[in-house]
């Protein structure tokens, strides 16, 4: 049910999370000033809990007078108040959303909540301008109520509350608030959707809001149940599925729930099908900014960005309990002995024909045959450390070992390690 606005408070509490500090996003419009407002006035809230965060944008002639207007109602009503100065790159709507999570998180640690004024008529504009856009079903679920970004959480107590209970509760109380007049500038999405079609839309369905909020909560519930159905597991095992489309949505949902920001939906197909249609010793991938998926041997990797370089050659002294750092975030060496140890060392990648005796072996055998019986990925294989001493290789990252090596470190109580960079997201 939404609260009504002659209630005393328009707040919906019942996930308000346990945290050290709530900061309010407070641009001092109608909608944040009813939160801080309705949130002073809760009897479960301790005002000293609180704190007020304004942005100025400086894209406004009048932003110099909205920061004081907010800093009074805050210390009229004894709110700590900060209030932040950015530049962003241009007047979007996207880089100014941009500073302000950039604020938040500078202002927020890990213990705080950012309880934020959005409301109905918001998550109606959010859906209906994603569904313009294109989205999958999480998109269509429109802000949750709570959640985590970055370090912090974020709650929006008004989210079941409409604009116009919003204006009435403002009245009743006889709270003043600032009018930022580029909302009425219909060249932005949001605005030209918020002013020109959905009144339209409300005037022939009355009911569209709450349809709206029934409907993302019923998305809601099925996503849920798409959660519980797949994998946790990376890498993601594909060998039973035959349909790209299948796959391509399982891929989707996957990524979600590693809260990754998917790649588009054709991007996802297409590596989809080529995993599906790839050859044996073929390696499908998708590369995104900070992540990338790779698939080898029906399996799906969601991979931390790889290191592009490996040096061709490195001369070096390992010293016991001293760790060596390798070069392009390749991990480091370490030995580590209670004996003095120094090993004159060539360190050198990506040589997969070099044989190496293990122990209990009679002969050397080819390192790409111990990868593939290690079933070690292609990619690991091209970050491992080959170790040489006088020309002959001891080593390749960790559990590689010959057998002269072996003998070398049991005669010295030393043991060996190569400390891997992390590849799984």
């Amino acid at each position: 049910m939404v609260p009504s606005a002659n209630r005393p408070s328009l707040l919906d509490l019942s996930q308000l999370p346990k945290v050290n500090r709530f900061y309010i996003a407070y641009s001092g419009g109608i909608d944040s000033t009813a939160l801080l407002h309705a949130l002073i006035q809760h009897p479960d809230i301790d005002n000293k809990q609180l704190t007020a965060i304004h942005i100025n944008h400086n894209i406004h002639p009048d932003s110099a007078g909205w920061s004081k207007h907010c800093q009074s109602f805050c210390y009229q009503h004894q709110i700590t108040f900060i209030s932040k100065s950015v530049q962003p790159i241009d007047h979007s709507e996207n880089a100014c959303r941009n500073e302000r999570l950039k604020v938040f998180q500078n202002e927020l640690g890990e213990k705080d909540c950012l309880l934020t004024g959005h409301q109905l008529n918001d998550q109606v504009e959010t859906v209906l301008f994603r569904m313009i856009r294109g989205t999958g079903i999480h998109g269509l679920t429109g802000m949750s109520k709570l959640s985590k970004h970055k370090h912090y959480q974020v709650f929006r107590p008004l989210l079941s509350v409409t604009r116009n209970e919003i204006e009435s509760y403002i009245d009743t109380h006889g709270l003043s608030y600032v009018v930022d007049s580029s909302n009425q500038q219909n060249q932005y999405s949001r605005n030209f959707l918020r002013n020109q079609v959905l009144p339209l839309i409300e005037e022939h369905y009355p009911h569209v809001f709450q349809n709206v909020l029934l409907t993302s909560a019923n998305l809601k519930k099925s996503e849920q149940l798409l959660s519980q159905l797949i994998s946790n597991h990376n890498p993601l095992d594909i060998k039973d599925i035959d349909n790209a489309g299948m796959l391509a949505s399982i891929l989707y949902h996957w990524l979600e729930k590693f809260k990754v920001p998917a790649a588009n939906h054709h991007a996802l197909e297409q590596f989809a099908t080529d995993c599906l249609s790839a050859s044996h010793d073929k390696l499908p991938e998708l590369a995104m900014q900070n992540w990338q998926l790779k698939c080898w041997q029906n399996q799906v990797y969601l991979l931390h960005s790889l290191p592009h370089k490996t040096p061709s050659k490195i001369s070096t002294m390992l010293t016991a309990n001293n760790i060596y750092n390798l070069p392009y975030g390749l991990g480091s060496l370490h030995i580590k002995s209670d004996n003095h140890l120094s090993l004159p060392v060539t360190i050198m990648f990506q040589r997969p024909q070099e044989r190496i005796k293990l122990p209990r072996q009679k002969h050397r055998q080819k390192l790409k045959n111990i990868f593939q019986s290690m079933k070690i990925p292609p990619w690991e294989r091209a970050h491992m450390p080959y170790l040489f001493i006088d020309g002959h290789l001891m080593a390749v990252g960790s559990e590689i070992k010959s057998e002269d090596f072996i003998l070398l470190l049991e005669a010295h109580k030393a043991e060996y390690q190569w400390l891997s960079p992390q590849h799984l997201l």
